[in-house]
């Protein structure tokens, strides 16, 4: 097993890369398990795009009745296309003033040229209906199978059991293939997240994929695989209701969304911000008193990337919570904030048409008002002459 890394920053101090290569049985290859990944990742992303999608989930949505139009583009206009390009739809104020004057357009017309363009460069409803059915494949049989591989082991009651005699755990083949599915499902959704239009909180998604990939690197290097497990089944339950909830809102089914949401709601809550940080991050923490052992820089910097998911998981509550709210208010619609593309959504359109349609609507009402108002005066007129 080849490891580059320096054994100071990575390995407590009485061990040394050569301890982990001499029992191959005991200590994981990490460049093994990658690749597996890697070349399993590609494996489910033709199966996704090949077999699940067109075979299965494609038929499901056109029965629905799910949109399958692409938006219209608007024409080309080369100063919009640089204005797009700096914050999509919603560029900063004084630069869609600027641009409007440079153009010689209303400041209305440009925002719906930024608006069109946007919509035109998004998904379809259909593709969403289809790339969501793939992630409820996913997350529930990864879940169902978790029932199998970690709910019965003793460390899962037990999270310290974690860090007692660290680093010399044996892994089962289960727990071994139960890994490598779920790093191979994050390898598919990195190359569709690069593939696929940029959305609001790209960056945010990417930043949770890479710590992701990193924790992988960092529990298997280590061979700190058992703490990693409990997370990654701890992690995947909540999105089940989300991209169900997220397949009968395509399809129309409004009452069953929202059921669905608040349970999306009250799972997220109560295993990100509850089980995460109590089961998952507090032992990690209590490690080295269970260990006996000194802190060392590789196991600090991965508290710190757990920790990061942390945050990561409060600013997903934050817009969450804000979602709720708008929902009780009649504002809007309950979303999922982390994949919510601006004016990306049916009801976004559909507004947005209804509001140019009302315009044009009242700019006529007040046309064909002022004319028959001048008819009615001239006819006065003429009857007061005759008299």
């Amino acid at each position: 097993m080849h490891r580059t890394w320096s054994e100071w920053f990575w390995l407590p101090e009485e061990f040394t890369w050569k301890d982990f290569e001499e029992d191959e049985k005991r200590f994981p290859d990490v460049k093994y398990f990658f690749t597996c990944a890697l070349i399993l990742g590609i494996c489910l992303l033709l199966f996704r795009n090949f077999i699940l999608l067109p075979l299965v989930f494609r038929p499901l949505g056109v029965k629905a009745g799910v949109r399958s139009k692409p938006y219209r583009s608007p024409p080309p206009n080369e100063e919009l296309d640089a204005l797009y390009t700096i914050n999509r739809a919603r560029p900063p104020r004084d630069m869609l003033v600027k641009t409007a004057a440079k153009v010689g357009w209303p400041e209305r017309r440009v925002e719906r040229w930024l608006r069109q363009k946007a919509l035109s460069m998004q998904m379809t409803t259909l593709e969403k209906f289809q790339d969501y059915g793939w992630q409820f494949t996913h997350y529930t049989i990864f879940f169902i199978s978790g029932f199998f591989v970690v709910v019965v082991k003793p460390y899962f009651k037990d999270p310290e059991e974690c860090w007692r005699n660290f680093p010399f755990h044996q892994i089962s083949s289960d727990v071994w293939w139960y890994n490598v599915v779920c790093c191979a499902f994050y390898v598919t959704q990195t190359i569709l997240l690069l593939q696929q239009e940029k959305r609001h909180d790209f960056y945010q998604m990417l930043a949770h994929h890479m710590i992701t990939f990193f924790n992988f690197y960092f529990c298997w290097s280590l061979n700190a695989v058992r703490m990693l497990t409990i997370t990654l089944f701890m992690h995947e339950i909540a999105d089940i209701p989300l991209a169900l909830g997220k397949l009968f809102s395509y399809s129309g089914y409004q009452k069953i969304t929202d059921a669905l949401a608040f349970t999306f709601a009250f799972l997220w809550i109560g295993t990100r911000m509850l089980y995460f940080p109590i089961y998952g991050l507090l032992p990690t923490y209590r490690a080295m008193s269970i260990m006996g052992r000194h802190n060392w820089p590789g196991f600090f910097l991965g508290q710190l990337f757990d920790s990061s998911l942390l945050v990561l998981h409060m600013m997903w509550t934050k817009d969450l919570i804000k979602a709720l709210y708008r929902r009780f208010t009649d504002i809007d619609k309950i979303v999922d904030e982390r994949s919510a593309d601006e004016l990306s959504t049916e009801d976004e359109k559909q507004n947005s048409e209804i509001i140019d349609n009302n315009n044009v609507i009242a700019d006529r009402y007040l046309e064909n008002h002022q004319s028959s108002t001048k008819r009615m005066n001239g006819v006065h007129k003429r009857k007061a002459f005759q008299s």
